[in-house]
């Protein structure tokens, strides 16, 4: 049996609250660097409190500090901030350590991973395996030091907004199985979404209005009635094209995205139908591309999965970043023992992760699709992981739930 899916369920250590902004009495703001400046502001905030406007000189390093006691065994730390402009900003590294840093280890959040690419409210998670440093601090002992540095692009002036650090926390990794395109495959291998649903996984179809029922590749209107009602979520797919709005336009993709969530809306279908995948993973045409977002916002999508790096992500995510949500694919090529290993490493992390599928074949599995019995190895492993409380499977509708249940979304 499949665990319930509670709100806050995927917190199971609560955090240590190290630090609350602005609170700057007690920080050090000594080398906020020429032409910089760190003060309280009610610009941008997530509760109650200001939080701290940090502004650097052009060009100029920034950085907070912090002066106290505090653990973190796990190498865990948390820390919100509201970034407006991403492309002003480089990165921000992180440092915690003994006295004075005498020992001490670092972790970045650079602004040049794809996921990072986004205005509003950032959730920096550190990983235990993220960390470096010349002396390393034993993070076993208590630290006495910490700061972050703020690093803006060369010559640019930028501004971010710090609200909270915590530390020591740890979640139960979520883990949302997608099955891309209806393939019929999927659905009626011997060990495919059905097997899966023995097991208590449940898993999440990307439809395409057009395929359904077609010829024999695609699922038939029956089956995905069936795989809706077996408690799977039917979620909006499309067709717009490989390169996304450089080959179709935008009115286009909208086009697309309304009359996908308008055909699951009318087979009363609608748990799902507020959550999307891009066709081929293209969520951008380029940097800062908003061609596609638009639509799909404008459509009321609330949460989308790309195809970008890395394949987990942080356990508290913000509102703008539920766009650009990540996965793990398995294909043909990849072993079942490679896709467990990155389940392995999600649950050691405690964080989340979309596991997509497209088709299902007994054998000769080619290009997209995976082996009956490799899927059967891979959900199996899934399943005894979820039955030792180690992991959590939803479906999108639920783990969505599950996040704003836990707290507003930024």
């Amino acid at each position: 049996m499949a665990r319930a899916i509670l709100q806050r369920d995927n917190l199971v250590t609560p955090p240590m609250n190290f630090h609350t902004f602005p609170n700057t009495g007690s920080l050090n703001l000594s080398a906020v660097g020429s032409g910089g400046s760190a003060v309280a502001s009610s610009d941008f905030t997530r509760a109650a409190n200001q939080t701290l406007k940090c502004t650097t000189g052009a060009g100029m390093n920034l950085e907070v500090r912090k002066t106290a006691a505090y653990t973190m065994n796990n190498r865990r730390m948390g820390i919100w901030v509201y970034v407006p402009d991403y492309t002003l900003w480089s990165s921000f590294l992180l440092y915690v350590g003994s006295a004075n840093f005498a020992a001490f280890s670092n972790f970045t959040y650079s602004f040049g991973a794809a996921d990072k690419q986004y205005n509003g409210w950032h959730y920096i998670d550190t990983q235990a395996d993220g960390w470096a440093g010349g002396t390393p601090t034993d993070f076993t002992i208590t630290q006495q030091d910490w700061k972050i540095r703020c690093i803006p692009q060369p010559s640019k002036v930028a501004v971010c907004y710090f609200d909270l650090v915590e530390c020591a926390y740890w979640h139960r990794a979520k883990l949302l199985l997608t099955y891309d395109d209806e393939n019929a495959g999927a659905w009626t291998d011997t060990f495919g979404i059905q097997y899966a649903n023995t097991l208590g996984l449940k898993a999440n179809l990307a439809i395409i209005a057009s395929q359904v029922g077609t010829n024999v590749q695609w699922m038939t209107t029956a089956q995905v009635e069936a795989a809706y009602a077996a408690g799977n979520d039917l979620i909006v797919h499309g067709l717009h094209g490989s390169n996304g709005v450089l080959s179709n336009g935008e009115s286009q993709v909208l086009i697309d995205v309304l009359a996908n969530r308008d055909y699951l809306d009318s087979n009363d279908w609608t748990r799902g139908s507020r959550f999307y995948v891009y066709p081929n993973g293209t969520y951008q045409g380029y940097a800062g591309d908003l061609s596609v977002l638009n639509p799909i916002k404008t459509a009321g999508m609330l949460a989308a999965r790309g195809t970008v790096s890395p394949v987990t992500m942080q356990p508290k995510i913000g509102s703008a970043n539920l766009y650009y949500l990540t996965h793990i694919g398995m294909q043909a090529a990849d072993a079942p023992a490679t896709v467990i290993s990155r389940i392995d490493s999600l649950i050691q992390r405690g964080q989340i992760a979309f596991l997509m599928f497209h088709d299902i074949v007994a054998a000769g599995a080619t290009t997209t699709q995976v082996n009956s019995a490799d899927h059967k190895t891979v959900v199996d492993a899934i399943a005894s992981r979820m039955r030792q409380g180690l992991i959590d499977v939803p479906t999108f509708s639920q783990w969505y739930t599950s996040l704003i249940g836990g707290r507003a979304l930024g």
